[in-house]
């Protein structure tokens, strides 16, 4: 539905201008009465931030996302002369996870390296958007598996975010989760503890129907399953199990039951491996297969076709 007012909201926009002025452009050139124009109401630049945002969290077309920030990009460039202003700062911060979810580590990591210049530079070094940019900076640190530089981070983002919006705050909840998953396969006991931590905070805050939640039954799912052979045996593989179950049950409220959304692809290939290790071959398999035609289905259209 949100999707779909965006649209309206764009052809509306586009049909004002007369035309669309990105598309059939080699260089992106606007007559200074497109330029007021965007001064008035919610730009075309604003639309095509948030319907790309809007995609990647869906992941409903992930290559229409990336194309829908590179054109809010193009227009801001124009309209905001400087290149620390905190609207095009925005664009990139969601390009630099939409880069980071699809592996472009290293430029996600430069996007945000930018985007936390940008920040401090707007609002000063004690900004909320400053803790959120250390916490992203730490989840690619995560991917990279530089797990020292991502703790690290989300330490000074728990600082600024418990000084600013409180100790009971979800993103409080959400560097808890990211602490969690960053120690879940090097300090097992400390990692269930802010898995615990990130849950009862959630649990207090949002809705049981939210992927926020599924996504830390989850990561607690991972992180026993990764400790299995520390001596728990099937007793930790049963725990990652029902962690895994408890996950899939929020993400099939959450997306439906025949969506295909990767946090569901997530959660079926853990019950795959748990089944594994338990000797269920047969049924491990089953669920591998669902897991994969789910990560086939989101990365049909290939984002390397995208530049960037």
């Amino acid at each position: 539905r949100s999707l779909e007012l965006y649209q309206k909201a764009l052809d509306i926009r586009l049909e004002h201008s007369g035309e669309d002025p990105i598309t059939g452009l080699e260089e992106y050139r606007y007559s200074l009465d497109w330029s007021l124009m965007l001064k008035g109401g919610v730009s075309l630049a604003d639309i095509y931030n948030d319907m790309g945002l809007l995609l990647f969290e869906q992941q409903a077309d992930l290559r229409e996302s990336m194309l829908h920030f590179q054109r809010s990009l193009k227009i801001k460039r124009v309209h905001y002369k400087s290149s620390n202003h905190p609207s095009r700062t925005k664009t990139y911060a969601n390009l630099a996870m939409l880069l980071r979810f699809n592996n472009h580590l290293d430029r996600a990591l430069e996007l945000c390296e930018i985007v936390l210049d940008n920040y401090k530079t707007s609002y000063g070094e004690d900004h909320r958007t400053v803790a959120e940019t250390y916490r992203n900076m730490a989840l690619v640190y995560h991917d990279q598996r530089r797990f020292p530089e991502a703790m690290a981070m989300n330490k000074q983002a728990l600082e600024l975010i418990k000084k600013q919006l409180g100790e009971e705050h979800i993103q409080v909840a959400e560097i808890y989760h990211d602490m969690g998953n960053i120690l879940r396969s090097i300090k097992f006991e400390e990692s269930m503890e802010m898995f615990e931590k990130a849950l009862q905070l959630k649990s207090k805050i949002l809705p049981p129907a939210h992927p926020s939640i599924g996504d830390t039954h989850c990561r607690m799912g991972d992180a026993f399953l990764a400790n299995d052979g520390g001596g728990g045996g099937h007793l930790l593989l049963d725990k990652a199990m029902e962690s895994y179950q408890n996950a899939l049950e929020v993400y099939i409220k959450v997306y439906g039951d025949n969506c295909c959304h990767s946090d569901i692809a997530d959660a079926y290939k853990g019950m795959s491996l748990v089944l594994k290790g338990k000797g269920d071959l047969e049924r491990s398999k089953e669920y591998e297969a669902k897991s994969l035609e789910i990560i086939k289905t989101v990365f049909r259209d290939s984002m390397h076709a995208v530049p960037f």
